[in-house]
């Protein structure tokens, strides 16, 4: 008798290990812990009610209905979620790289450096490895806010990827499609949080929101400001001063879209340069009076353009 209860203390060790090992090889998605009424529907099957320690596998659908909340859990990733929301896990992507999209609601991701998450969030594409953020999506907004690490945040219809690296750094996208650059206060950021949550893992008292620009610190929140179109594009001269490229495209159509829809441009004016003898032009920033204003430009676009580079009056675009 003693042994048998020995054995099943082993299994039972091993289980939980597996379960709870971040470099283990578990394929699928679990329900670590799950709290009220939260449905699993796969394919056209029947709703069931999903349990602690259920797999939730590829294509499942999951709905959280009033006082539901639902940790999942793969491979030391830990998603957290309350109602009212709804997700469905996808399969894999190449790679078993987890993928996701969240069809209503917030959630609290905290992912390892050893496992890529793809999710969808209503019109944003976010990418997170080795850290953690929350994101949400509603009938009013698509928000995603960096907790540790980085996030990278595709944007398919405006042809972007921005980065957010510090906690707090928050991206939302209107019904309109405008970007806005947030940077919530602690009381704020922690209501968000909440909403994935419950509030049981507020930010630390000492946690100060990134610093804004001057010109919005009333508002508390990066407004982007429009790039206006270019006109006809000029040759960078003398006259013209120094610009920032930013990207090159066979098309003009195209490098206008870059400029104009940029959300962090700040005050500097875009310009088209064609580039002489090749058919292709040039998406740029300025002109700039001096090396040094242009070089504190490029500083500041550096997490959106790390290509950026300076090109010096008097050259040829």
């Amino acid at each position: 008798m003693t042994e048998r209860c020995g054995l099943r203390r082993t299994a039972a060790a091993a289980l939980l290990a597996a379960l709870l090992n971040p470099t283990g090889a578990l394929a699928e998605w679990r329900a670590e812990r799950v709290t009220g009424e939260v449905a699993v529907r796969h394919g056209d099957t029947s709703t069931t009610a999903l349990a602690d320690g259920a797999p939730v596998a590829s294509g499942s659908m999951l709905r959280l209905h009033e006082g539901g909340a639902l940790t999942l859990w793969r491979d030391g990733a830990r998603l957290r979620t309350r109602a009212p929301a709804e997700l469905r896990i996808h399969a894999d992507g190449p790679g078993t790289v987890p993928r996701l999209q969240l069809l209503d609601g917030a959630v609290r991701a905290e992912v390892p450096s050893g496992l890529d998450l793809r999710v969808n969030a209503g019109a944003l594409r976010l990418q997170m490895r080795d850290g953690e953020a929350w994101f949400s999506t509603g009938a009013t907004h698509d928000r995603v806010c960096a907790l540790r690490g980085a996030v990278a945040v595709q944007v398919p219809d405006k042809q972007q990827t921005l980065y957010l690296r510090e906690t707090g750094a928050c991206l939302a996208r209107g019904p309109d499609g405008a970007l806005l650059h947030e940077r919530p206060g602690r009381n704020e950021l922690n209501a968000r949080l909440a909403r994935a949550d419950s509030g049981s893992r507020p930010l630390p008292v000492t946690y100060r929101p990134p610093p804004l620009p001057a010109s919005d610190a009333a508002t508390g929140q990066t407004q982007p400001v429009p790039v206006p179109a270019a006109g006809p594009a000029q040759p960078a001269n003398a006259e013209n001063g120094w610009y920032i490229v930013v990207g090159a495209f066979s098309e003009r159509v195209r490098a206008e879209a870059l400029l104009r829809d940029d959300p962090v441009i700040g005050s500097a004016r875009g310009a088209v340069l064609p580039i002489a003898g090749s058919g292709l032009v040039r998406a740029a920033i300025g002109p700039f009076g001096s090396r040094a204003e242009a070089e504190r430009q490029r500083a500041a676009l550096a997490a959106r353009h790390p290509g950026a580079w300076l090109l010096e009056p008097g050259s040829t675009p």
